[in-house]
């Protein structure tokens, strides 16, 4: 586990939250690697990727690297380690530095923030480029490189969210696909507040909401405007973690 620094984020760091970083149109969802559903072999992949153990950390050790000549600040390290805590404390999870594992996450500052859905095996990145700095958004990534998929991505979420593709810019629908039921596992309730759903107007083309919340007391948030999980986001990693004492 890295340390916590105490810092100050320097000028580069004070910039508008910004949606675009997480919204990359050659990424899955916006920001998963691995995934183009379009092709004829993804299916299985998002199967394995949403129910299969091999796609798991063992032993919930999630083994991590900053890349070799990519240089983040004291501040930057600080905010990744709180993300990393955050999940530690309320789980079974523990990310360790790589000293020599074969399988770990290589730490990048690519363009925008995005991530492998699971372990895939050998070195897989993990950008935290520009913009993406923000405790929620770390901490949402690093939920995909465990196993995670969109909470509006559910099997079940037509239940809990109107979705207006009228308003979805052009070739960005994919985003909004549900998967299969068979292809993933609902280990909590859904969850409108949850580390790993996007605000109500993402992909948006007009600034009108493309996701519309059922129950009309709740607002859709994106990640970096939340600085914690739920206690939802927490019983799911613990149940497919298999965390003994579950808090």
């Amino acid at each position: 586990m890295i340390t916590d620094e105490e810092s100050t984020p320097p000028p580069e760091e004070d910039i508008p939250k910004s949606k675009t970083v997480t919204e990359n149109r050659e990424r899955y969802g916006g920001d998963m690697m691995g995934i183009m559903p379009q092709q004829p072999n993804q299916k299985a992949v998002m199967r394995k990727a949403s129910s299969s153990t091999r796609r798991q950390w063992p032993g919930g050790n999630v083994i991590y690297r900053f890349a070799p000549k990519v240089q983040f600040t004291a501040y930057e390290k600080s905010v990744i380690a709180s993300a990393m805590q955050e999940i530690e404390s309320l789980s079974c999870i523990r990310f360790k530095q790589r000293t020599k594992q074969k399988d770990y996450i290589n730490i990048i500052k690519g363009r925008g923030c995005y991530s492998y859905v699971g372990r895939v095996g050998g070195s897989q990145d993990l950008s935290l480029g520009r913009g993406c700095m923000w405790r929620g958004t770390v901490i949402h990534e690093l939920m995909h490189a465990m196993g995670f998929f969109h909470e509006h991505m559910r099997s079940d979420r037509d239940s809990y969210l109107i979705i207006h593709l009228n308003h979805v810019m052009p070739g960005m629908n994919v985003n909004f696909e549900k998967n299969p039921s068979h292809m993933n596992r609902l280990l909590a309730k859904f969850d409108y507040d949850s580390i790993m759903i996007y605000s109500s107007t993402a992909f948006s083309k007009d600034g009108h909401m493309t996701m519309e919340p059922k129950n009309k007391n709740h607002r859709l948030k994106e990640p970096y405007d939340k600085n914690h999980m739920t206690k939802l986001d927490a019983e799911s990693i613990n149940k497919m973690y298999k965390c003994p004492n579950q808090r």
